[in-house]
């Protein structure tokens, strides 16, 4: 099971979060259902600017607005309604979350490295004896 983890997160009016994943994708989540239905999270209706002070939890795995209020990175994904769909990610793209460029081994790097027991791309060079005359 892959696990997805969050980059951003907005609070958005209406009791609505705006999370960017890892992934690429974007997902609008209403907690106006957890407010009514969990009295842990009613903490974000009776305290004014609360909701306003979502931030990502460390690793990206979830998001909270205090010690006591949290919410996982899964659950938004899944109970979201997405926004925008995941990144294909291939070769020579970059990567939504970090921006770096996506790089592939080719298939002779790839043979390579099967040949070398997937220790390193270049194939070893065969040891022969060197004898000096």
């Amino acid at each position: 099971m892959a696990y997805h983890k969050i980059t951003q997160v907005n609070a958005l009016p209406g009791y609505l979060l705006l999370a960017d994943f890892s992934d690429g994708a974007q997902v609008c989540y209403n907690v106006s259902g957890l407010v009514d239905r969990i009295p842990a999270f009613q903490g974000l209706r009776n305290i004014s600017g609360l909701f306003a002070l979502v931030k990502v939890d460390a690793g990206g795995y979830g998001v909270s607005w205090n010690d006591d209020l949290d919410l996982s990175a899964d659950e938004i994904y899944n109970g979201g309604m997405q926004t925008r769909a995941p990144a294909e990610l291939m070769r020579g793209a970059c990567c939504p979350a970090c921006g770096q460029k996506i790089r592939c081994k080719s298939a002779a790097q790839a043979a390579a490295s099967r040949a070398n027991g997937h220790k390193g791309g270049r194939p070893r060079k065969s040891k022969k004896a060197t004898t000096l005359a």
